[in-house]
């Protein structure tokens, strides 16, 4: 199957998702890594939460972004639509 095609057919797929979740490693060095934690729900919500650091959901058109310690920081949110392929 010619790549072109392979491709397009992960992107439907992935469309067609209804849900989404996922563990994600980032890491520069062995001392300096990021993990984090993330959900999608279609059509638009999305919440990810970075181990030891800052979380945030969005559902609809509103968002709410915690950083540690602090309580949970409510703003508007230009609509999304997820899952969608990074």
């Amino acid at each position: 199957m010619p790549a072109a095609h392979l491709i397009t057919r992960a992107e439907r797929v992935w469309h067609a998702l209804r849900s989404l979740s996922f563990d994600e490693t980032l890491r520069s060095d062995e001392s300096h890594v990021v993990r984090s934690s993330w959900q999608l729900q279609a059509p638009d919500r999305l919440a990810y939460q970075i181990a030891d650091g800052a979380s945030a959901v969005i559902a609809g058109r509103r968002r709410w972004d915690r950083t540690p310690g602090k309580p949970w920081k409510a703003s508007p949110q230009p609509p999304i639509r997820q899952p969608t392929p990074q």
